[in-house]
């Protein structure tokens, strides 16, 4: 993860902290979150100094993440940033967060960040309890929320037309159907078909759904389909969808709509809890490994097969 912190930004986080809920999880973002780079525009010779003034860069540092110095929030992002998973806090709006949030990034203000992250928790962290009737997805609505790739893995939501139209079209158009920006999403899929069906007619049939999934989102989405029941480094039992930011679990997988009650539940939740946030670390970690080896020269298998 990235953060982009504007000092002001920070002086006034650490002026005004007065433990309440928003600020308690910001705080821990910024201190005890591992694996991130921290950007602040200060000068490397004021280091100490601002070390001394401000507690919360004393505790980032502390925690062996040494602040980045840069000249400029914006330059630095727009020159260097991917936006895989980006936050920035500045202490004014800033014109050029609508393009920030286009290319994925979430930004925030000192005036709003309070009220912006209580928003977004109040949309992404939800359950859905799956002992009453699925009747349609509109029950998921995040497309709202900045993030530009998608890993979505259900070993079986690819199995037949009734299930993609029932249940994967709406699944994919609940996240992306407001998006400017295209959206990378693999899909990590098991089977299609039933289990009869040659290897010849799934490998026809899954490059015949990628290319209507495509067709139909043809403004939103770049997909790919990874299609392999060569489990290698990850048991892909657990259905879930990672974005940059946050994760939707189902026990049962996604294919609801036409199926019986259950004694499961779709649990949404994003990275300002710590325990999601090294979750979906985890997750992605393991995933784009499994990926990675798909994808590489040696593997050979003809129960293996990438779309594009």
């Amino acid at each position: 993860m990235d953060l982009y912190i504007e000092k002001e930004f920070l002086d006034n986080f650490y002026l005004d902290f007065n433990g309440n809920q928003i600020q308690e999880r910001l705080k821990v973002l910024f201190t005890k979150y591992g694996s991130k780079r921290v950007f602040i525009d200060f000068k490397a010779d004021d280091f100490l100094e601002i070390e001394e003034n401000n507690m919360i860069f004393a505790e980032i540092t502390s925690n062996d993440i040494s602040p980045i110095p840069v000249e400029s929030i914006k330059q630095h992002l727009f020159d260097n940033s991917d936006f895989t998973q980006t936050l920035v806090f500045t202490n004014e709006v800033n014109k050029w967060f609508y393009e920030a949030e286009r290319k994925g990034a979430w930004c925030f203000s000192f005036e709003n960040y309070q009220d912006k992250i209580k928003s977004l928790i109040d949309k992404i962290h939800f359950k859905v309890d799956l002992s009453n009737e699925f009747n349609n997805w509109s029950v998921i609505d995040i497309s709202q929320i900045p993030f530009n790739h998608i890993q979505i893995t259900d070993g079986y939501i690819l199995k037949d037309e009734k299930n993609i139209k029932e249940n994967l079209i709406p699944l994919i158009a609940s996240f992306v159907n407001t998006k400017k920006e295209k959206i990378t999403i693999d899909l990590l899929i098991k089977e299609v078909g039933s289990k009869t069906v040659t290897e010849e007619k799934k490998k026809d049939f899954a490059a015949k759904q990628h290319q209507k999934l495509n067709s139909k989102f043809s403004k939103s989405i770049n997909l790919n389909i990874y299609l392999s029941n060569l489990i290698s480094n990850i048991d892909l039992h657990d259905r879930t969808v990672i974005t940059n930011f946050s994760i939707l679990d189902s026990g049962v997988g996604f294919s609801l709509v036409g199926r019986k009650v259950s004694n499961s539940q779709m649990v949404s939740e994003s990275i300002f809890e710590k325990y999601t946030y090294d979750r979906l670390r985890g997750l992605k970690a393991a995933q784009q490994k499994y990926i990675d080896k798909l994808n590489g020269d040696s593997f050979d298998s003809v129960k293996f097969y990438k779309y594009p």
